[in-house]
């Protein structure tokens, strides 16, 4: 195993027996929540100060004038797009699905991957949409975003307690294509190409952006494409700060090594690094969902106190 790999961390996500709604997946100052079964769904995001409790995102595909919903379909007959698995990694949750059916006489068929990815500079996540075009011919691929923003909440960073902060008092109200306000919070959606012509065999990406900030401050400049690398790089250097001083395990006896990196990856998911944070590393009690960033004195003092000592070094 490259401990300092992130991809070297990834958990089969049928292999999750937590509810769903705990499944999370965290940069360190954003965290973000997929809706499992579908591909593309989110429901959630949290990155201090703002609250996106109720924030809900689906991306409908169009090909060749087609649409296909993707709802966490069944799979009996159309049931829109199918939900073939994925994998939890620490800087991204990836979802696989697939598309095979005869539409106005003619085969259309693609499977489709995303990613969700919490974003490291700014309060957000990225969704791409990656399809591989199965059918015989070329086909036109479009992607309709359909983002409910609820009622985002901007909440002063010593009120992030327990429980999890609840959406704000008021739904954001649209107030120009793809930009949504409340009187102090603005959620904004960017995304790039609209339209894909994707030859038979090949590969399009679509990528969407979602973000929170004060009004007039939301929007990224960044190149879409570059923001995976940058959540990815950054939990690289995260793994190689925290894990320096924590003993690698080698055994025989395979399941004992995974669960031994389940529980360090479980202590690395705890540590939040907001820059206004008074200790950062800060570690966090419900460090995935992001929501409850109060910390319990016994949960570094009871439970397993040498490793988070060996984790924090002399940072904290």
């Amino acid at each position: 195993m490259q401990r300092t790999d992130p991809e070297s961390w990834s958990l089969d996500l049928a292999a999750v027996t937590a509810p769903s709604d705990h499944c999370w997946v965290g940069s360190g100052r954003a965290t973000v929540h997929p809706i499992l079964g579908t591909v593309t769904g989110v429901h959630g995001c949290f990155a201090p100060p703002y609250v996106m409790a109720d924030l809900r995102l689906h991306v409908t595909l169009e090909v060749n004038g087609i649409r296909i919903e993707d709802h966490g379909g069944p799979g009996m007959g159309d049931a829109g797009i199918l939900y073939a698995g994925g994998q939890w990694r620490p800087h991204a949750i990836e979802r696989n699905g697939t598309y095979h059916h005869i539409k106005n006489g003619q085969l259309v068929s693609f499977a489709v991957q995303s990613k969700l990815v919490p974003l490291v500079h700014a309060p957000g996540f990225l969704l791409t949409v990656a399809v591989t075009n199965r059918s015989s011919s070329s086909a036109r691929f479009s992607a309709f975003p359909l983002l409910e923003p609820g009622q985002p909440n901007q909440l002063p960073l010593a009120d992030w307690k327990y429980p999890k902060p609840r959406p704000g008092a008021s739904p954001a109200r649209l107030v120009s294509p793809n930009l949504w306000q409340t009187a102090e919070v603005e959620i904004r959606l960017q995304g790039d190409a609209e339209t894909l012509d994707v030859p038979h065999g090949e590969r399009g990406t679509f990528n969407f952006i979602v973000t929170a900030g004060a009004l007039g401050a939301t929007r990224v400049e960044n190149e879409l494409t570059d923001l995976t690398d940058v959540t990815r790089q950054h939990w690289r250097q995260r793994i190689e700060t925290h894990l320096r001083a924590v003993p690698e395990l080698r055994s025989s006896n395979h399941d004992l090594v995974a669960y031994y990196n389940r529980s360090l990856i479980s202590g690395l998911v705890s540590l939040w690094e907001h820059p206004d944070f008074l200790m950062r590393p800060h570690v966090a009690t419900s460090g995935m969902d992001g929501g409850a960033l109060c910390t319990y004195l016994w949960d570094t003092g009871g439970y397993a106190p040498n490793l988070v000592s060996l984790m924090l070094g002399d940072r904290a």
